[in-house]
């Protein structure tokens, strides 16, 4: 008997199938394929969108310290990617959400610093004036 193979699909092939079941609100099959995509791919470019989908799974599951590990995970381990002005927003909301007011505050500052004409920094200006 062979043991079972390590994947064969591709980056692509993860990303798609996880889209599919993310869509489909399977989302506990979408976080396994986005993380099977995470790990075995961890360079390619479709990671961070991947990443950023795991932690918006947890976070609309109210899973906000899943939520949070995710969101820092991909600003660590991608830190010149293109969501990571919108996963420092969401950073942000998660430490509110667990009651971090000031921390969340100082995370949104840093979107004004580091990212003063994104779309995540409109954002940022809305939230610290709440």
């Amino acid at each position: 008997m062979q043991a079972p193979s390590l994947t064969t699909k591709t980056a692509e092939e993860l990303y798609q199938v996880g889209m599919a079941k993310f869509q489909a609100k399977d989302f506990d099959a979408a976080v396994l394929l986005f993380y099977e995509l995470i790990v075995t791919y961890p360079s390619h470019a479709l990671r961070e969108s991947a990443q950023f989908l795991v932690a918006e799974i947890f976070y609309a599951q109210k899973d906000y310290r899943g939520a949070l590990a995710e969101f820092q995970a991909l600003v660590r381990d991608v830190p010149r990617g293109r969501k990571v002005p919108d996963a420092l927003v969401k950073i942000g909301l998660t430490q509110r959400e667990l009651g971090e007011r000031d921390t969340a505050q100082r995370t949104w500052e840093r979107v004004l610093r580091d990212y003063p004409t994104s779309v995540a920094a409109r954002q940022a200006r809305v939230l610290l004036r709440r």
